[in-house]
């Protein structure tokens, strides 16, 4: 089956550059206390609670997140990447990693700058109401214009990863430059994501609660995923010359474990508060 061979780099991504520059200038508006941010950068604070525990298994679920593992795979797949260009491929990993460790630390320092000491935030209005003494009357609209801007990208690449997936599980034709003849259920199962998520959105659902539920449940999810990467990642009797050297191994298994075991401390918390052990 003839794959796309679309002529653009698969290494090219410009909203990790304009998603950077935004969340910046963000945290400098925001006037932080430097010296507080360079104290917890060395010292990050740390809390054994379960709340504490799971949003940073939320945190780690939507940075590490398993539809962006297939995306990017299926992604240079997708555009027809050849062995001459897995060196370039790579280090846009791990640029990508990098800038996105840097974007959630500037959206973090911003959202503390700004709302920080406000209490936790249950849904959408509060989150826009503490935004008022900084931006005023304008907060409700400030803040759906985030909210319409974090959607748009993840409203496309959430399902396209997905149906990659399936796709690829299927054994079926995957490209989003084929037409609906060409790939049916690809594309099929794009829309019909697309069509749900906009139908959920009209709904009264609060959407805090289910931001945060999905990042929970990748971030529980990851871990299994990131293993099976990384043990196929490992095989040169798979990858050849492009498999893991030590150093990579050494690092990516850190990271797995690392993540595995937020997750494992999570699901021992909750399986314990079941029965009011914890």
């Amino acid at each position: 089956m003839q794959r796309s061979t679309g002529t653009s780099a698969p290494w090219t991504c410009p909203t990790r550059t304009t998603g950077s520059c935004r969340s910046s200038v963000a945290m400098i508006l925001g006037h932080p206390d430097w010296g507080a941010v360079g104290h917890h950068l060395v010292g990050p604070h740390v809390e054994p609670s379960k709340d504490f525990i799971l949003l940073a298994v939320a945190l780690i679920g939507t940075t590490v997140s398993p539809y962006m593992q297939f995306y990017a795979a299926a992604g240079v797949v997708d555009r027809g990447a050849k062995p001459a260009d897995y060196p370039l491929i790579r280090a846009d990993a791990i640029l990508g990693a990098v800038f996105a460790c840097v974007i959630s630390l500037t959206i973090i320092i911003a959202t503390a700058s700004a709302i920080g000491g406000t209490g936790p935030l249950n849904s959408a209005a509060q989150a826009a109401e503490a935004l008022k003494p900084v931006a005023g009357q304008n907060a409700e609209l400030l803040f759906a214009l985030g909210l319409l801007g974090a959607s748009a990208l993840a409203g496309a690449v959430v399902p396209l990863s997905a149906s990659y997936a399936i796709g690829e599980a299927a054994g079926v034709e995957r490209s989003v430059s084929r037409s609906f003849r060409d790939a049916p259920l690809f594309l099929g199962l794009f829309t019909a994501q697309i069509v749900l998520g906009a139908t959920v959105a009209m709904t009264p659902v609060d959407v805090i609660q289910l931001l945060i539920g999905t990042q929970v449940l990748q971030g529980l999810i990851s871990p299994v995923v990131l293993v099976y990467l990384l043990v196929l990642t490992n095989r040169r009797s798979v990858l050849g010359p492009a498999a893991n050297g030590p150093r990579y191994r050494i690092a990516a298994t850190a990271v797995v474990v690392g993540v595995g075991g937020m997750s494992t401390i999570l699901l021992v918390q909750t399986v314990l508060g079941w029965f009011g052990l914890a």
